[in-house]
């Protein structure tokens, strides 16, 4: 199969600094969530679980796709059309990989399974495998760890693409595991001239019109009144306010807030921010990141051909939406997108 075109899709290509320990490079017939891998048929998806339940854009190109199943929730991310190159569980219990690894299985388990891993970010709560490559190519499992990362919380794995010379690729390990990364090390910077991606954003500044992530979905309405649409999709809820200001939920002891946006003027940040303001403002206030073009769909889809500009705060992520004059055209608040937060700090 030809994954450079799906790495190129849903994932930013890579240029890493290897460890002196190398990597473990696990088979990449072990890196499967319920026989379901990198490259199976979306359309196997569609079959098994039905259709579903949310769809978000995923730039530069694809989508990520909700389903549920049971009392599980996994998304994959999929061009729509062909297989897919990422996965992600994140409740429920009936989803396991190959070596019998799934939520509530703890760190113990899954070092008996695979062993020490190649990148252990217990300050983050994650630990991350590769697979062995193909070329450039290679697949990443990332298990997420509770707070005492003590279990399993999260299982993902990812269809990744290595943007260095074939020789540097990271070799097998020898002998021992690769350490946490420190500081020094943390510092060296990769051979790719991308520039910092990663900014951090105060806590504080995680809202619009004072309506954040967390919330319940209830205090959407006593701020601002009945939606003029509610879309209620079961485990997911929106509130819309003619198309200028949307409230997403999901299912939690009650709806409770997973992302707010906003499309007009008047909405602000709390320094003040919002749309039709220029972006040069918010880079002096806050640093500059890298951006991302950016393929909107529904409320989005007339912004296509902007920029995506992200910037992240503990386990919550601001989004802004740059035209090609610098204009703001929309602002989301939103829970933490793992992958793209990994992504983007691997860049650093």
């Amino acid at each position: 199969m030809n994954i450079k075109k799906l790495a190129l899709m849903g994932i930013a290509t890579l240029a890493m600094t290897v460890s002196a320990t190398g990597f473990a490079q696990i088979s990449r017939s072990e890196i499967n969530i319920n026989g379901i891998y990198c490259g199976y048929p979306f359309s196997e998806i569609i079959n098994k679980f039905g259709q579903p339940i949310d769809k978000r854009d995923r730039p530069p190109k694809g989508y990520t796709y909700t389903f549920r199943s049971g009392n599980s929730v996994f998304t994959v991310n999929s061009s729509g059309m062909g297989p897919i190159y990422g996965m992600s569980v994140t409740s429920g219990r009936d989803f396991l990989t190959k070596a019998g690894i799934g939520i509530g299985s703890s760190l113990s388990d899954v070092k008996a399974a695979y062993g020490e891993p190649d990148y252990g970010w217990y300050k983050e709560n994650r630990i991350i495998y590769l697979s062995e490559f193909e070329g450039h190519d290679y697949i990443e499992l990332l298990i997420g760890l509770d707070k005492s990362n003590s279990s399993v919380v999260s299982i993902s794995f990812n269809e990744l693409y290595w943007d260095g010379p074939l020789e540097d690729r990271p070799k097998p390990r020898q002998s021992k595991p690769p350490q946490e990364p420190s500081a020094s090390r943390e510092q060296v910077k990769p051979k790719s001239t991308i520039p910092d991606f990663v900014t951090e954003m105060p806590t504080s500044e995680l809202n619009i019109g004072w309506i954040e992530p967390g919330q319940s979905m209830d205090n959407a309405e006593k701020v601002y009144g009945k939606p003029s649409k509610i879309d209620d999709e079961g485990f997911f809820q929106t509130y819309n306010y003619n198309d200028k200001f949307i409230v997403k939920g999901k299912m939690n002891n009650g709806y409770k807030v997973m992302s707010v946006a906003s499309y007009e003027k008047g909405m602000k940040t709390p320094s003040g921010f919002m749309v039709g303001d220029s972006y040069s403002a918010v880079v002096k206030k806050f640093g500059a990141v890298k951006g991302i073009k950016f393929k909107g769909e529904g409320v989005e889809a007339k912004l296509k051909g902007c920029t995506d500009y992200t910037y992240f705060s503990g386990k919550k992520q601001m989004v802004f939406i740059v035209d090609k004059k610098d204009v703001i055209r929309a602002i989301r608040v939103e829970e933490l997108d793992e992958q793209k937060f990994i992504e983007a700090k691997r860049k650093k």
